[in-house]
């Protein structure tokens, strides 16, 4: 199988492809934001849908997801991750609202716009890095917030997106602001057969 070739060396080339992307995106936050805001991506995992799962605080965690699917010469989905604690710490910031809390239904529509422009910079930036660097192309579905177990977002995704895998990429994303700093997960997840193309892109011969 494909995965029992990768090495940390293609896992690093995907991490510092991350970085870069990263780096766009947090330009463009702090244009949009007026803030000075810095990404950084500091590991890369390979890991199976099951072990992704586990790893995001359990089967049962609820948390907010911004969703979107990309096809063209490698298909699959994308996800943005947040608990919840880190989702309401990162629009407090945002909004400048002490209590915001995006599960408050007046704050809700503004947390969930705001949430799926944050992860649709995200997602953009990092698989426009990946494109330039591989040399693959691919279009990306407009984003979708969900809040839910992340066992039940991954399924949803994959079967909305009619990805057949048994693995993924966890890419820790940590965003940093003036005096804080929020944590996330991008979850990218593509079809067997891109992930095949993927690491054959990167130069690992299958």
């Amino acid at each position: 199988m494909v995965f029992d070739h990768i090495t940390q060396f293609h896992l690093d080339a995907l991490k510092e492809i991350g970085n870069i992307g990263a780096g766009h995106a947090a330009t463009a936050l702090s244009e949009i934001l007026n803030k000075k805001i810095t990404i950084s991506i500091p590991n890369v995992r390979l890991e199976t849908i099951n072990q992704i799962i586990n790893e995001i605080e359990g089967p049962e965690s609820i948390v907010y997801s911004v969703c979107q699917y990309f096809s063209g010469d490698i298909n699959g989905c994308i996800f943005i991750v947040f608990h919840k604690l880190a989702a309401n710490h990162f629009l407090r910031s945002l909004f400048n609202i002490a209590d915001f809390d995006i599960s408050n239904p007046k704050y809700q529509s503004d947390g969930k716009s705001a949430l799926s422009e944050f992860g649709n910079i995200l997602s953009g930036n990092y698989l426009a890095s990946f494109s330039d660097m591989v040399g693959l192309r691919f279009s990306l579905s407009a984003p979708i917030v969900i809040m839910d177990m992340i066992s039940t977002i991954i399924t949803e995704g994959l079967l909305m997106a009619s990805v057949e895998s048994d693995h993924g990429l966890i890419i820790d994303t940590i965003l940093h602001g003036e005096k804080s700093q929020v944590d996330s997960e991008i979850l990218f997840l593509p079809t067997h057969k891109s992930f095949h193309t993927i690491f054959s892109a990167l130069g690992l011969n299958l």
